[in-house]
């Protein structure tokens, strides 16, 4: 480490500045791949989402919830268009989820500060004659802070991603989701 920073307040001539170079460079993406390990491990290592025990203390989840979605992105709400999405929570904890011509598979929830997060990967494209090919999506249900039993409408978002960690091109929408009767 002193010899990097003699380097760089004497910068060496020729070969000797090239290896200083790539050894700056090596130390860098090094010290890079360690942050990203200990963020992708400290993101994985979170609890289990415990399905059973989120909708039993939250029986106002239960029913079925519909609504239609549209994208943020213009161009992709341009394309794809509204897209019909239902969310039933049953009593014995299952959640099944469908958004346009999919269906979501190996679906879990969770109780997050603004509400719940139901997680779920895509068992086909969103719409089957278009090309956006992210396969895992987030739905975010926001519920108020109060008078959570009396629930009958959420002002939802959905995130399509490509994983559940990081994906900085997913693809975000909006949603009112309301609970029939």
């Amino acid at each position: 480490m002193k010899k990097i920073i003699v380097g760089i307040l004497n910068p060496p001539a020729g070969a000797q500045a090239e290896r200083l170079g790539k050894a700056i460079r090596r130390q860098s993406k090094l010290r890079s791949s360690i942050l990203l390990l200990t963020v992708m491990v400290l993101s994985c290592t979170g609890q289990a989402a415990d399905k059973e025990g989120v909708v039993a203390a939250n029986p106002a989840l239960i029913g079925t919830w519909t609504g239609e979605g549209r994208f943020l992105d213009a161009a992709l709400d341009k394309d794809l268009g509204k897209v019909p999405l239902e969310v039933e929570i049953n009593s014995d904890s299952t959640v099944a989820v469908g958004i346009g011509d999919a269906r979501l598979t190996q679906t879990s929830i969770k109780k997050a500060g603004y509400g719940f997060e139901i997680h779920g990967i895509l068992d086909s494209r969103i719409r089957k004659n278009k090309a956006e090919k992210k396969d895992h999506l987030i739905l975010l249900l926001v519920t108020p802070v109060k008078d959570k039993d009396g629930v009958l409408m959420s002002d939802a978002n959905f995130h399509l991603k490509s994983n559940y960690v990081f994906d900085l091109t997913m693809r975000v929408g909006g949603v009112m989701l309301k609970k029939r009767p």
